[in-house]
């Protein structure tokens, strides 16, 4: 699992837009309000990637999984 630059919709990722970048993490929102900004270490990211670009979370493998950890994700962040 990780962050990779936006390319196709996987249904077991979640796509993120970069806000800012704020010291050592990046700020990234969902479009789903229920997971809303989350912060991410900027050396987790790739290089070249910039404000306003989106990035895509991939997950889970299988849908069970994908349900088990988008849940964790949105109490994480809630």
């Amino acid at each position: 699992m990780g962050l990779k630059k936006h390319e196709n919709e996987d249904r077991f990722s979640l796509t993120f837009t970069l806000q800012s970048f704020e010291g050592r993490n990046a700020i990234l929102q969902n479009s789903d309000p229920t997971l809303g900004l989350m912060k991410w270490p900027i050396t987790k990211l790739p290089e070249d990637i910039r404000e306003g670009e989106e990035v895509t979370l991939k997950i889970a493998d299988n849908e069970e999984d994908y349900l088990v950890k988008r849940r964790l994700l949105e109490e994480l962040v809630n």
